[in-house]
């Protein structure tokens, strides 16, 4: 149990005989929102979400929280949890979430071979899509397998889909036609996870590439959350399921 939240004790067998390991990033500070990885849905802060969806995988094998905030590091002391103190560089609102994982996996000493990314900013997460995409990741061996939803072109981070589901990035101006018969459906990451082999990772920097997989969500709460008007939307959602 993590501070009154309900989390199962399970065994973490190995996928296809492939260590996972998932990195949670949470920063104090932010923008857009100020605190956001503070905020609560369901009476819980955003990071206590993804620290229980994490522990409830299975699959999941060691998860490392990383923060600049005593308050996070404290938060849970499950065995399973490596805590680690962020530095200011890597918590300045120009850090990239690329390098705090190069430095997270530098400071690693196990072996893993599977990486999971897990955000707060997209507390609700399918437990099977995730579980689903593991599976897909090491039984068909894709680089990576990102979760994406339909996006509106207006909005960057555009991404075609192929038919067999992998996914390349648009440049934003490509995706404008006049001509209704060039009109196509784009999508966005949903948030809810990114998976990578580790290997690619750490040569690429990246969680895309000719090989990455774009994962369809189905999750009805898959909200990112960024402003308040999004926060306000999920605790939406949430009560009208509540409801039902």
């Amino acid at each position: 149990m993590v501070n009154g939240m309900n989390t199962k004790k399970q065994q973490n067998p190995m996928i296809f005989k492939k260590k996972v390991l998932c990195i949670i990033p949470v920063k104090k500070k932010s923008t857009g929102l100020k605190n956001k990885n503070f905020k609560k849905i369901n009476s819980w802060p955003l990071y206590a979400h993804s620290i229980n969806a994490a522990l409830k995988c299975k699959h999941i094998d060691k998860i490392i929280v990383s923060s600049d905030s005593n308050r996070v590091l404290n938060y849970s002391k499950n065995p399973k949890i490596l805590n680690l103190k962020r530095s200011k560089k890597l918590s300045s609102n120009k850090s990239q979430i690329k390098d705090v994982i190069t430095d997270i996996l530098k400071k690693v000493k196990s072996k893993f071979d599977i990486l999971v990314l897990l955000q707060p900013t997209t507390p609700i997460i399918s437990q099977g899509e995730l579980s689903k995409s593991l599976n897909l990741i090491c039984k068909k061996n894709y680089s990576s397998i990102v979760a994406i939803k339909s996006g509106n072109i207006t909005i960057p981070n555009l991404l075609d889909k192929k038919r067999d589901g992998i996914i390349t990035r648009i440049k934003e101006e490509k995706a404008f036609s006049s001509n209704r018969q060039d009109f196509k459906s784009y999508f966005i990451p949903s948030g809810d996870f990114f998976i990578t082999q580790i290997n690619y990772f750490k040569k690429n920097k990246s969680f895309y590439g000719r090989n990455a997989l774009g994962f369809v969500t189905k999750n009805k709460f898959s909200v990112d959350i960024n402003y308040k008007q999004d926060l306000e939307y999920l605790n939406f959602l949430i009560n009208q399921n509540h409801k039902n």
